[in-house]
């Protein structure tokens, strides 16, 4: 089901078996708000510069207090750079407690806008020949000061249900996320979960799930940090302490005192919950080049994640990576695995996690050259270029 489009200067319109595919080509793509290049690596930054070899994109990254002490860490990403299609813009440093005052949040949406209006004029773009991904539902108070921007709402997460916000916040976002429904022509999310939720308020909504760089993932390396630690490896790679179950690892770890249980990334969270076990590791955060090897140098992979609404709403990003490499995979039992069932191994309870890690431990290559070979469906060019389907004609046209 298809809503009806407006007609941009730029507009194609096709004829096939009697229906009208109104195709709109945007000059320039405004993505709000994407993570850095020195975040952890995911779904917007992969979007962004692949989406940028089809048009021009201007990058926005939210500058907060705490985006800026970020910006010491040494994990930049070496591969998004700017270049003539893609700009990368830090707003206007965010004001504090505009989770608080709703005019301090008018006040930081007029200064990204006078930011976006000054480089729309700099370059010489209409608002009518501008797509505005909105990736997070702040971004609804810049878009208010653009009545004729062309609006796609990519949504990755639940934010209304996301770790650690106040009932306050999760008022703010809902109502965020209402107005960019309202004003967005197509919707896409990553999760079946988001997809049911969105539809019954929208009828352009398409699932386009994460992905995954096959290539890099797929090369078999592994990292020398990784040697010294007893075997079988069972590891983790992930950025969100508050997604995993912690009495889960801590049943995992203390039946199998002879494992090496492993998480890569900003964990600190998990780790405080955790410390005491003795073949628990927590080695931190890697670069994003790094974590095929570390990948590659466990023996199961592992997601213990809990089943709060965060969770069950989000489509885990590292599952990708893990099928990517070939390596077996044991998982919680949450709504998006299910489609996976036939390339991985999924539990519904502490004893059967912990029975299928021994099942994997004792699987054949076979079974990891099919993961492979699955993986290649989750690409990130693939994805992108459903996702520039989506908002160019209304529907996922490459399936």
């Amino acid at each position: 089901m298809l809503t009806r489009f407006y007609i941009a200067p730029r507009v194609i319109k096709k004829y096939y078996l009697s229906k009208v595919i109104i195709l709109f080509k945007p000059k320039l793509i405004i993505y709000a708000y994407g993570s850095s290049p020195n975040q952890v690596i995911g779904r917007s930054q992969q979007t962004a510069i692949r989406l940028s070899k089809k048009t021009k994109v201007l990058y926005l990254i939210m500058n907060t207090i705490r985006q800026k002490r970020q910006n010491g860490l040494k994990f930049s990403w070496a591969e998004m750079q700017e270049n003539e299609n893609l700009i990368i813009r830090y707003t206007p440093l965010f004001l504090p407690l505009s989770n608080i005052f709703s005019i301090i949040r008018k006040i930081n949406g007029l200064r990204v806008a006078l930011l976006i209006k000054k480089y729309l004029n700099k370059v010489n773009i209409a608002e009518e020949e501008v797509l505005f991904l909105a990736y997070t539902p702040l971004s609804a108070e810049v878009l208010k000061f653009f009545p004729k921007f062309r609006v796609h709402y990519d949504c990755a997460d639940d934010f209304t249900t996301w770790h650690g916000l106040s009932d306050r916040q999760v008022k703010i976002y809902k109502k965020c996320e209402e107005y960019l429904l309202s004003r967005a022509k197509t919707v896409s999310t990553a999760s079946k979960h988001m997809e049911r939720k969105f539809k019954k308020v929208h009828d352009c909504v398409f699932r386009i799930p994460n992905g995954v760089e096959v290539k890099k993932f797929s090369v078999k390396k592994s990292s020398s940090e990784l040697d010294s630690f007893p075997k079988p490896i069972i590891g983790f790679v992930g950025a969100t302490s508050e997604f995993l179950d912690a009495e889960l690892i801590k049943y995992l770890a203390k039946n199998r005192e002879d494992y090496s249980f492993i998480f890569v990334g900003p964990l600190e969270g998990l780790k405080n919950q955790l410390k005491n076990l003795k073949n628990v590791y927590f080695l931190g955060r890697k670069s994003y080049e790094d974590l095929p090897a570390y990948i590659n140098s466990f023996d199961v992979c592992i997601i213990p994640a809990n089943k709060k609404p965060a969770s069950i709403a989000a489509d885990a990003a590292k599952l990708y990576q893990y099928l990517a490499t070939g390596k077996p995979v044991v998982t919680t039992n949450l709504p998006e695995m299910l489609e996976h069932s036939e390339y991985i191994y999924i539990s519904d309870n502490k004893e059967e996690f912990l029975n299928k890690i021994e099942e994997a431990l004792k699987e054949n290559e076979l079974k990891r050259e099919l993961r492979k070979k699955y993986s290649l469906k989750f690409d990130w060019e693939n994805t992108v270029d459903k996702l520039y389907s989506l908002f160019t004609t209304g529907r996922i046209t490459n399936e």
